[in-house]
């Protein structure tokens, strides 16, 4: 027999032992979950629930009045492109609605969604997850494009050229100098800001 040991080991109450080790493993998953946020790619995003941890016993250590419990955790982040499943969401849900023939569709706002795992995890190929909750789809304005529409248009015809853009439902324009009747005749000098 190898590794043994000959002496008195501090022994910690189980429901004092219980209670530290959910707070290491609240600590460490929140530190986890504030690191992975400054490094996820850009394009892609991580849902709720989305990262899969798994905590490992460490060896006491014994201070000459205490004793520490040692955790390790090894994470692991699934993540999504924000495009993919953008397009999935919008044609499972929209594709079908009247009110949105002929607007094209986005969502920007994933935050309401959460992944639930299949029945073995990530041990499955490939993975298979459950997406619940709720988001918002919003008319995808090409705002590159609505510039150039405005280019050179005079503020009285803006209406009739809204026609083109059903996405859109109201329309506010600032033209400056406030005597100037049409808009300037570039598209660089037009700002466009969407909101809804």
């Amino acid at each position: 027999m190898q590794g043994g040991f000959i002496g008195k080991v501090k022994k910690v109450e189980e429901s004092t032992k219980l209670a530290a080790i959910a707070t290491l493993e609240a600590d460490l998953k929140s530190e986890v979950e504030k690191e992975l946020a400054t490094q996820i790619p850009e394009g892609l995003v991580s849902l709720g629930n989305s990262i899969i941890y798994e905590f490992k016993e460490l060896a006491q250590s014994d201070l000459s009045s205490s004793a520490t419990l040692n955790r390790e955790v090894t994470a692991y982040a699934i993540m999504l492109r924000k495009s993919d499943l953008s397009s999935k969401i919008i044609s499972a849900f929209l594709s079908d609605a009247e009110e949105w023939q002929n607007i094209p569709a986005v969502v920007k706002d994933f935050s309401g969604l959460a992944i639930t795992l299949g029945s073995t995890g990530l041990n499955e190929d490939p993975i298979n997850i459950k997406l619940e909750g709720s988001v918002v789809a919003v008319a995808d304005i090409d705002t590159k494009k609505l510039a150039e529409t405005l280019t050179k248009l005079p503020r009285a015809s803006i209406s009739e050229a809204m026609k083109s853009y059903p996405g859109i439902e109201t329309i506010k324009a600032a033209i400056r100098p406030i005597w100037k009747k049409s808009f300037p005749d570039s598209a660089d000098k037009i700002y466009v800001e969407i909101s809804g």
